[in-house]
């Protein structure tokens, strides 16, 4: 599936379930200082979760890294990063199954290795 393809099923999951969906997925128009901003900004049950979206052949961008570098420390309870590269990441969250950190290995390891 393509990135927007799974942007938009996992808005309809949310919103289905009542969450509130920021989409912020036009980040070539962002001001230099929000660049690497996630994909999505969602409020859903008390919870803030900020959703980078990746789909067949998109890859991890250095301002990507940086953003889940500087906000990770602060990830907790009710703040969390999640990396949805297909639909059913989007199903977790609307179970409230959702950890702190929700990035498939293949993710965290690019996240985690790069540094700015």
């Amino acid at each position: 599936m393509t990135g927007s393809e799974i942007s938009a099923a996992g808005d309809e999951i949310l919103r289905g379930v009542g969450a509130a969906v920021f989409n912020f997925s036009h980040n070539r128009a962002l001001p230099k200082s929000l660049r690497g901003l996630p994909d999505k900004l969602v409020f859903f049950q008390g919870v803030t979760y900020w959703i980078e979206v990746k789909g067949d052949g998109d890859t991890i961008k250095p301002d990507q890294v940086k953003f889940f570098q500087i906000v990770q420390p602060n990830l907790n309870y009710y703040n969390r990063y999640v990396l949805a590269d297909g639909v059913d990441v989007f199903m977790v969250l609307a179970t409230g199954a959702c950890r702190k950190i929700e990035v498939p290995g293949k993710w965290l390891d690019k996240l985690m290795s790069k540094r700015n």
